[in-house]
């Protein structure tokens, strides 16, 4: 699909609670399509709308967020998790990084001295719920106009 600017209106929530993002707080959102700028699944009902459409719906999590199983594996020492702690495979852990933001990942193999994990978004297990209306698109492959002076004319003021 031809890329395209496009300016929308959307509010963005987990399904039946807390509102994650909206255009109510911070303004119209105005992305390039095909960037990688949002979630793709969201994406593809955008670029299916027209100028002044808008649609609601629920993503499931597994479609918004991916299929864990391509996300990479990450080895930790035993020694980084409490003694005693039981690390069975399919555990998710809740932590914070260094920075406090949080972090979830996954056991998914518990040897001797390493446990593999898989980092997982924050909202992986969670359901999408999204109000979206296209306000205006653009080509995205058009060069913006030159300025009036850049083609030896002036601007007329009355």
């Amino acid at each position: 699909m031809q890329k395209r600017i496009v300016s929308l209106e959307y509010e963005i929530r987990v399904e039946g609670g807390e509102l994650l993002e909206s255009s109510a707080e911070r303004g119209a959102l105005r992305f390039v399509s095909g960037t990688g700028q949002l979630l793709p699944a969201l994406e593809q009902r955008i670029d299916k709308l027209a100028v002044d459409k808008e649609e609601s719906g629920v993503i499931p999590a597994k479609e918004a967020f991916g299929d864990e199983s391509l996300i990479p594996l990450k080895e930790i020492p035993r020694r980084e998790f409490p003694a005693g702690e039981k690390l069975d495979v399919g555990r998710v852990f809740e932590a914070r990084a260094a920075a406090g933001e949080p972090i979830r990942f996954k056991v998914i193999e518990a040897g001797k001295d390493l446990i593999k994990v898989r980092y997982l978004h924050p909202l992986h297990d969670k359901n999408i719920a999204y109000k979206i209306k296209v306000l205006a698109t653009e080509r995205a492959d058009r060069p913006p106009p030159l300025p009036i002076g850049a083609v030896g004319l002036e601007e007329v003021k009355e």
